[in-house]
């Protein structure tokens, strides 16, 4: 008997596909198992023909074309033929919606619909069956809005697990600039500017910002915060010249932060222990992202494993360094890599850091 079978993870939310599966059934064939599911399980019958049966109805014939229902808490039996056994996918369903959509259908009473095959509802499940095996997240084609309401969550929660472990407030950032204030980043230096010029200041070039960089030191000061204290916001850029990649793009949507601190704070044992608390406010927002969602596991481990850039070169000095990251993060997951701009052995620095303000000996970046 020639098939396949995959599971997919339950997600327990509102519409969830659980798992699928398609079988060439031998004469005869019947499910052994326990026939009361607690999800919904429909199947589509390719080829051939077979009996199926539900509580309180009869048996009946089915064959191509034909669609039957194992519904959530029925017993239900079902067998191939002795001569043309039958040939079927299966997808398993699960979800209040689901519920919903089927009691408005025949298929919620006598658990069969016959000759569906030209139909609308067997097109969208013969393009179901198809997507569950292209290589993609099953969550970002069927299940966008779940998708965003995870991200809220998360964004969220992280916000306020950041703000709590650095001690800092929000504040709003601006969007644009004047060029003539010098607030804007410059990056590295090369990276044009989206620039404009407005109705009330003709002649006065306003930049898009890149990044907040210096404008969130220039706050700092404006705003009074004191050694110990800092500040957080939802900073939006757009950066023309970024190499776009699946990390990457023109436009930016990040938190930014920034934090007053002593002169005898400005050593590498108080940047770590501030990535630590970083990670910690990771942590805690995946486990409340877990609780929502059940089957997004937490995978991260507890602490940080640091590393120099020195260090990750000496490690593969035949890899370009995010290969490097790569390599380092697959063994540890959870990667702090620090000293980032400065030549390594091979001439070149690890990444490309900001000429007039970054500290390439107290800088580095948190990977998962």
């Amino acid at each position: 008997m020639d098939g396949e079978y995959k599971t997919l993870n339950d997600i327990s939310l509102e519409s969830n596909v659980l798992f699928f599966g398609k079988e060439s059934c031998l004469p005869n064939y019947f499910f052994s198992g326990n026939n009361v599911r607690q999800n919904y399980v429909i199947h589509y019958i390719i080829k051939g023909k077979g009996t199926f049966s539900s509580a309180n109805h009869p048996a009946i014939q089915l064959q191509a074309g034909d669609v039957f229902i194992l519904p959530k808490g029925v017993p239900c039996f079902y067998k191939a033929d002795s001569k043309e056994p039958w040939t079927y996918f299966w997808i398993g369903l699960s979800g209040l919606k689901i519920g919903a959509m089927l009691a408005g259908s025949s298929l919620s009473t006598q658990h069969y619909l016959r000759q569906v095959q030209n139909s609308n509802f067997c097109n969208s499940l013969f393009q179901l069956f198809d997507a569950l095996h292209r290589p993609t997240s099953l969550i970002n084609d069927i299940l966008i809005l779940e998708t965003q309401q995870a991200i809220k969550i998360l964004k969220d929660c992280f916000q306020q697990q950041l703000s709590a472990a650095l001690n800092l407030t929000r504040v709003s950032a601006p969007l644009f600039v004047r060029r003539d204030t010098g607030l804007n980043d410059d990056l590295c230096g090369v990276e044009r500017k989206v620039a404009f010029d407005c109705h009330d200041d003709p002649g006065v070039e306003i930049q898009v910002v890149q990044s907040l960089a210096k404008w969130k030191r220039f706050a700092l000061g404006k705003y009074g915060y004191a050694p110990g204290s800092g500040l957080y916001t939802d900073m939006n850029a757009i950066r023309r010249d970024e190499e776009t990649d699946n990390l990457h793009s023109i436009y930016v949507d990040q938190w930014d932060w920034e934090k007053v601190i002593t002169r005898t704070e400005r050593n590498e044992a108080y940047l770590e222990r501030t990535a630590a608390r970083i990670h910690a406010a990771v942590l805690e927002a995946e486990t409340v992202l877990h609780s929502r969602f059940p089957a997004l596991h937490p995978r991260l481990p507890a602490n940080l494993t640091f590393v120099t850039s020195e260090e990750l070169f000496d490690l593969y000095p035949g890899l370009a360094p995010e290969e490097r990251e790569q390599a380092f993060v697959k063994k540890h997951r959870a990667v702090f890599v620090k000293h980032i701009g400065w030549p390594l052995g091979d001439g070149r620095p690890h990444g490309v850091r900001a000429p007039d303000y970054d500290d390439w000996s107290l800088n580095g970046d948190l990977l998962y």
